[in-house]
């Protein structure tokens, strides 16, 4: 069919309109993909920083941001 794509180019061009997307972005939270105020982003993200139990480092694999863990330790500590 004319209008299939391949795998790797369906890669490419979804890469290419989310980094776009990310990148238009006017604050960390957008650019990381998310689309609510800081008050939800804290929210969503609280629960990784609660199940943090003690001083050290973390991988978060499933996070699209380049945020420090500093950053995010300072965005997810309760007021």
């Amino acid at each position: 069919m004319p209008d299939e794509i391949d795998e790797a180019a369906w890669y490419r061009e979804t890469c290419t309109r989310l980094t776009r997307s990310y990148l238009l972005g006017d604050n960390p939270r957008a650019q990381s993909g998310h689309s609510g105020d800081q008050n939800h982003w804290t929210q969503a993200r609280s629960p990784i920083a609660d199940a943090v139990n003690r001083d050290g480092a973390f991988l978060d694999i499933g996070c699209a941001e380049r945020r420090t863990p500093t950053r995010r330790h300072a965005d997810t500590r309760p007021s």
